[in-house]
């Protein structure tokens, strides 16, 4: 780094230093009676409740991030209560900074009487309860001591690995008062992950999470994993995920953040090219690298996504893959964004950042300074060191401010300069804003009338070097200039002008203007007009036109919501019309550019949206109708798309819950057949108030994605896997298929990165029907009482998109072989209870019949399974327990391959437990069990016996020991992909296990383990394990 730019970071951190601590000694003293909070942003308007009641009217100050908020204007807080409500939703993972001041008041108390000793009575007053409901972000109250609690495990394993396993965890929460005024707050958590050799000290980079707070009135201190979020410039904005120290102090007029730390990653923001009735799995083409958890921000059309199975999408951070569910279909005209952080160790990239900024008392005046830089220790390319050399990095600064001379006149603006530097080269740009903002007096009121006016200006300069280190899209501004990749670089000179005015309660109207020069620059002018009819609904209209050399981009949007009564419709309608240069920026090229563009391109839509009742009844249904015409020569169809959705909620006192959605998209492309998709899912439940019955149904129909790719097996040590491989077609080559699941083995499945997806559709659902007739008008019935049943099914079905077959609820309970389809699974369960809670004795029958099918496996890999338990308990006497388990069943894979097979199974199993005196308990376990493969004609018979013994510590622990014999007599070889005898081998199978665990203190465990294991053809295993566990 050259002289002069450690002369302008010296200078940059004099002037934040000057900005916020000179009013440290100034500002007022800090009492009891102020509060401050801190919320984070779930996604909702609130309320957010501040534990704190009787407010102080007209005390708050209300921050989102580093923007004062106006109250009536942006939200609104009950004094009373405490509870903010915001105007518009705050976005998930906001910070909104409460301060206010609450009254002096004496509790209130109520009246009780106790009783003494004496029988005498007193009356005595207690504070009265606070009922607030506290949200599910509100801040917990603040309580004197410092508690500290966990859990650490470490744990010692020897045997016949080829090296001692030594895995350890730790889970530290510290939270609490360490002085007056002082708050600390923090955790540390470290997985099961292996020590080093060692066996010195993991360092803080090696733990999962490592978060230390410490706060006071004035002062925080972060340190380990903290989150940052610059966002209060434009310039200027940062958010990443980082490891090291972050420091705030705050004052009344100012405030200084600070932070040095490292990211392992990168900050990124794409748009997903997505493809109409398509769900998912989507690549966020993170090169391989996994996306750091929780910080992915999705956004759909602008508006942000949350995640969850019954939201809006989950994501696979490993492998970088996003599914939509089907309450938010994608289609043709899907504008998808994802904002995400990368995990990358050998790309640690060092990061120092510092945000000042200060405002007067009367907020008239203010000023702010941010410094971020970023140094790589290597390329990440090429891998190369540069001994001597500076870094590769980045270097931005920036100075915003705001000024308001007088009552509805205000000043802003902000300029910044960025070095960016790599292995050949090294580039300076800057960016100025300045801005306008000026209102009349009745418009600072929010009174309409004559002199209701409001004029913004906007002057913007970016030069072509310039680049923001955080390449993120601002989401409000995408669009206007056209839906061009819209970053922060070599933008060229923009400068907009916006008039608003209100002459009436009712109405209002406005107008917008505005010029950019640089490549996508033009001229822009709209105007706008709104309605409020109160509680009759709104109406608005906008007209926009970007003229640019060759080409013109008009757009116009309506819309109408009314409110009648518990019927509340909705219509919108928008249309957008590019020709000649500006058709590149049309919506419809929003991810790619054609290379033969149209002369022009027309894009027509239309919503309407209805929404019927309220409270526990509540029924939304929508209709988008868009089409796309191009011109070449004349207006032509090119794609015509409809998108109905539907959904229900109701909820009734007596115990029955029904949620239902359902959506269709059809999309007509010229000279294609019509393409139709169907999104949905519901889910019924049920229950009896006596909780005789209890039903549950859930069905869910998508257009998904199946892996083309089987998993990877890779060989580790022998005892180390989980699999083995057998050489079942004698072809040598170790397919897929081969693998077999067998404890201490020497194969283990790995999931490739890179794997392609077949689109299919995918329906599935589940029953579940459960009848306790102890509850109830039965449960005085004698023969009744002692009887209870359970049913569940689960289906999936995937099938082609290009096959129309059945994926309705009644295809799914059923089980049919077509053309088209893909996979399909059934599993069918039941269960009957017959004296469940006799202690003398109980009877238990299970039942299992599953179908599967997958089309990526030899012969389709069509298999069923039939299965039949049955368990019988007895107590003959006290302290002695009798089980008698007995188990039939077929299992059958179609073809005359070789991994074809048709098994009948056969078993009987005699369990007895003994509990004698002085804590000791003993039991005996005998099994027989005969196995029949009819195309192979091989026979397998299976005699176990199994010797256990128990010692219970009174208080301390207990010794546990089991010895296993298990003897396999076949007239011919048994291959291990049959699964015959239970899985064991051919011949003397031996297991055993003696344990204890004994508590050595109040606090701390000790667990002590011996395994052993010897099969036929497969060496010994023998492993110790030694672990203590300490809680605190």
């Amino acid at each position: 780094m050259h002289f002069h730019d450690w002369r302008r970071i010296g200078w940059l951190i004099l002037t934040g230093l000057c900005v916020a601590l000179p009013y440290q000694t100034e500002s007022r003293v800090r009492t009891g009676f102020d509060v401050e909070r801190e919320v984070r942003g779930d996604g909702s308007r609130g309320p957010f409740s501040l534990n704190v009641r009787d407010l102080v009217r007209g005390s708050e100050s209300v921050y989102l991030g580093e923007r004062l908020l106006k109250r009536t204007e942006d939200y609104t807080l009950s004094y009373v209560d405490g509870a903010l409500v915001l105007v518009e939703p705050v976005l998930r993972g906001e910070i909104l900074t409460i301060r206010a001041q609450k009254s002096f008041q004496v509790l209130p108390g109520f009246r009780r009487r106790e009783a003494l000793h004496d029988s005498s009575r007193v009356l005595i007053s207690l504070p009265k309860r606070d009922r607030i409901r506290k949200s599910q972000t509100a801040v917990e109250p603040i309580s004197g001591g410092l508690q500290v609690t966990g859990v650490k495990r470490l744990q010692v394993a020897v045997g016949t690995f080829p090296e001692a396993a030594l895995n350890q965890s730790l889970r530290l929460e510290v939270s609490g008062m360490i002085s007056e005024g002082v708050r600390v707050k923090g955790f540390l958590t470290d997985r099961s992950l292996p020590v080093r050799s060692t066996g010195r000290s993991r360092s803080l980079n090696d733990l999962d999470r490592v978060h230390l707070e410490v706060a006071s009135s004035r002062f925080t201190a972060v340190l380990g994993d903290v989150d940052v979020a610059f966002q209060g410039t434009e310039f200027a904005r940062y958010k990443r995920q980082l490891q090291g120290a972050r420091f705030r102090v705050s004052g009344d007029h100012g405030d200084l953040d600070l932070f040095g730390a490292v990211a392992e990653g990168e900050w990124t923001s794409r748009r997903m090219q997505t493809r109409a009735g398509y769900q998912g799995p989507y690549g966020l083409s993170t090169g391989g690298r996994p996306i750091a958890a929780g910080s992915e921000r999705l956004f759909l059309n602008g508006r942000q996504l949350l995640r969850g199975e019954s939201l809006d999408y989950v994501i696979d951070y490993d492998r970088g893959l996003v599914t939509f569910t089907p309450g938010r279909p994608i289609t043709g005209e899907s504008r998808v964004i994802a904002e995400f952080q990368t995990v990358d160790p050998d790309g640690r990239i060092r990061s120092l950042g510092l945000r000042g900024q200060m405002s007067t008392g009367d907020e008239k005046l203010r000023f702010g300074t941010t410094l971020l830089r970023e140094s790589r220790g290597a390329s990440l390319t090429t891998g190369t060191t540069f001994s001597g050399a500076a870094l590769p990095g980045a270097f931005l600064s920036s100075v915003d401010g705001m000024f308001s001379p007088q009552e509805g006149v205000q000043l802003d603006g902000e300029f910044a300069w960025t070095r960016s530097a790599n292995i050949d080269n090294s580039s300076i740009g800057h960016a100025v804003r300045v801005g306008l903002t000026w209102q009349s007096e009745q418009a600072r009121e929010r009174i309409s009338g004559i002199r209701a006016v409001r004029l913004t200006a906007k002057l913007r300069d970016v030069g072509e070097s310039f680049q923001a280190l955080d390449g993120v899209e601002s989401i409000r501004r995408e669009g206007i200039w056209g839906w061009e990749s819209n970053l922060i670089r070599g933008a060229g000179r923009e400068t907009e002008m916006t008039l608003r005015y209100v002459p009436f309660s009712f109405a209002s109207v406005g107008t917008s203007f505005g010029y950019r020069s640089g490549e996508f620059g033009g001229h822009r002018f709209g105007t706008s007009a709104s309605m409020d009819g109160g509680r009759y609904g709104q109406a608005n209209v906008s007209l926009d036109r970007v003229e640019r050399v060759g080409g013109r981009l008009s757009r116009f949007s309506g819309g109408v919501r009314g409110k009648l009564g518990w019927f509340r419709p909705t219509v919108r309608l928008r249309s957008e019309t590019a020709a000649g240069s500006a058709v590149r920026g049309s919506r419809f090229y929003y991810t790619s550019i054609s290379n033969n563009l149209p002369e022009g391109i027309r894009v027509r839509e239309a919503d309407v949206v209805s929404e019927v009742g309220a409270g526990r009844v509540l029924l939304t249904s929508s209709l988008t109708v868009s089409q796309v015409d191009q011109l070449v020569a004349t207006w032509t169809d090119s794609s015509r798309e409809w998108t109905q959705m539907n959904s229900l909620t109701a909820t009734t006192v007596r115990g029955f819950r029904f949620v239902w959605s359902f959506g269709q998209t059809s999309r007509l492309v010229n000279g294609s057949p019509r393409q139709t998709v169907s999104l949905g899912r519901f889910r019924v439940s049920h229950r009896l108030g006596s909780g005789l019955v209890n039903q549950d149904i859930q069905y869910q129909v998508s257009s998904t994605g199946l892996a083309d790719q089987e998993r990877v097996y890779m060989e580790v040590p022998d005892g180390e896997g989980t699999y083995v491989w057998e050489d079942v077609d004698g072809d040598g080559a170790r397919d897929p298929e081969e693998f077999i699941a067998e404890t201490a083995g020497n194969y283990e499945p790995i999931y490739g990165l890179f794997t392609s997806f077949q689109p299919v559709r995918d329906a599935s659902i589940g029953l579940r029907t459960v009848m306790d007739f102890s509850r109830g008008p039965f449960s005085r019935a004698r023969l009744l009482r002692d009887l209870a049943f359970e049913v569940s099914l689960e289906s999936e079905r995937r099938t082609s998109p290009d096959v129309s077959i059945g994926i309705a609820p009644p295809s799914l309970i059923g089980f049919t072989d077509e053309e088209g389809l893909m996979s399909a699974r059934r599993s069918v369960r039941s269960t009957l209870h017959l004296f469940r809670r006799r202690t003398i004795g109980s009877i238990r029958i299970d039942s299992r019949l599953s179908d599967d099918l997958d089309r990526r496996l030899s012969e389709d890999g069509r298999t069923k399974v039939r299965e039949w338990v049955f368990v019988g308990k007895v107590r003959p006497s006290r302290g002695w327990d009798t089980e008698l388990r007995v188990e039939t069943g077929a299992r059958r894979r179609a073809g005359k391959g070789a991994f074809a097979h048709n098994i009948a199974e056969r078993g009987l199993e005699v369990r007895n437990w003994v509990r004698l005196p002085d804590g000791w308990q003993t039991g005996l376990t005998i099994g027989w069990g005969r196995d029949r493969e009819r195309q192979r004609d091989l026979h397998a018979r299976r005699i176990s016996i199994g010797p256990e013994l128990r010692r219970a510590l009174r208080g301390r622990g207990r010794l546990t020991s089991r010895f296993d014999w298990v003897r396999v007599t076949s007239d011919d070889p048994l291959p291990l992909f049959l699964g015959l005898a239970q899985g064991h081998r051919k011949g003397v199978n031996y297991r055993w296990r003696f344990g204890v665990d004994y508590r050595l203190g109040a606090y701390v465990d000790a667990f002590m383990t011996y395994d052993a294991t010897i099969r036929p053809e497969r060496p010994a295993l023998h492993v110790g394990r030694v672990e203590i566990r300490a809680s605190f």
